[in-house]
C-alpha cells in the first residue's frame, strides 16, 4: 500500500533524496516537501537563459512562452517510492502550468 513519507520520514532519508546539503528541515510543510527556485531559468522558444537574483525577479513571461525552472535542490528518488511534483496552487491561479507529472 503507498504512502506519502511524513517529515520525520523526509528528514531520516534526506541523504537518500537530497544532493549534497540542500536539504533545509525549514521546506518541510506537511507530508511534503517545498522545493526552492534555483539560480537560473531558460526561457523558451527564445532561448533565453536568465541568472536570477533578488533585485531581478522574473515576474512574467509572454503567452506561449515556456520557462524552465531550476530547482536549488538536486533530488532523487530511490526505486521505492514514487514523488509527485506540482506547484503551489497560487501559482497555478495565475496561469503557471506545471507539465512534471509523476516521477
Amino acid at each position: 500500500m503507498a504512502a506519502f513519507l511524513t517529515n520525520e520520514a523526509i528528514t531520516r532519508r534526506n541523504t537518500d533524496l537530497f544532493a549534497g546539503s540542500c536539504f533545509d528541515q525549514n521546506c518541510l510543510r506537511g507530508c511534503f516537501y517545498e522545493l526552492r527556485l534555483g539560480a537560473e531559468l531558460y526561457i523558451a522558444p527564445d532561448r533565453i537563459t536568465r541568472r536570477l537574483s533578488e533585485d531581478q525577479p522574473v515576474t512574467a513571461i509572454a503567452p506561449g512562452q515556456f520557462a524552465h525552472l531550476m530547482t536549488y535542490e538536486e533530488v532523487t528518488i530511490p526505486k521505492d517510492l514514487v514523488a509527485f511534483i506540482s506547484i503551489r496552487m497560487g501559482y497555478k491561479t495565475q496561469g503557471l502550468v506545471n507539465i512534471s507529472g509523476f516521477h
